[in-house]
């Protein structure tokens, strides 16, 4: 005769569906958040918005070159910061075109001396191009240099103020 194993239980009946779908969700719900804090943590938005900024001052920049009349207010970019949402505002000849660019980020001009301005709620920073060397105008934002900070990481655009040359870096 057999005996059978004492650590058996008799009644081991497996799982039932319902518990089955408890750990499912308990599962999804912390892969969810890993992939979020991943995110977070890895600077996606913060990237994600540098570089769609960066796009935005390069193609207003040659817009003004291209299409502007001469006069500083034909061709333009508003950075602005609404309801923590970064907005690129372009305005070329009267019509204007609003682009949602980044969230969850700060933006912080810095100029030559390391004076700093951040981009607050309600604010906007402009930037206005000549139209003929495609130079950075003075009217424009007197900084050189915007920040765009997302927890621990921060890219850096570098506009050329002679030129306006756009260049983005992490830091």
């Amino acid at each position: 005769m057999k005996e059978k194993c004492k650590f058996l239980w008799k009644d081991n009946d497996g799982m039932s569906i319902v518990e089955l779908l408890v750990i499912m969700a308990i599962l999804a719900v912390l892969v969810g958040i890993s992939t979020n804090l991943t995110g977070y943590l890895s600077g996606k938005q913060a990237r994600q918005c540098a570089y769609k900024l960066e796009a935005a001052i390069s193609e207003i920049r040659m817009e003004t070159m291209s299409k502007s009349t001469g006069e500083k207010e034909s061709v333009y970019l508003v950075i602005e910061n609404v309801d923590n949402k970064i907005y690129a505002k372009q305005m070329i000849k009267g019509s204007e075109q609003k682009d949602l660019i980044g969230e969850k980020v700060t933006i912080q001009a810095v100029n030559n001396d390391g004076a700093s301005v951040v981009l607050a709620e309600g604010a906007g920073f402009p930037i206005y191009f000549n139209r003929a060397t495609g130079a950075l105008l003075k009217d424009s934002i007197p900084f050189a240099i915007m920040e765009i900070q997302q927890g621990g990481v921060t890219y850096s655009l570098i506009i050329e103020p002679t030129t306006g040359r756009v260049s983005c870096e992490r830091k």
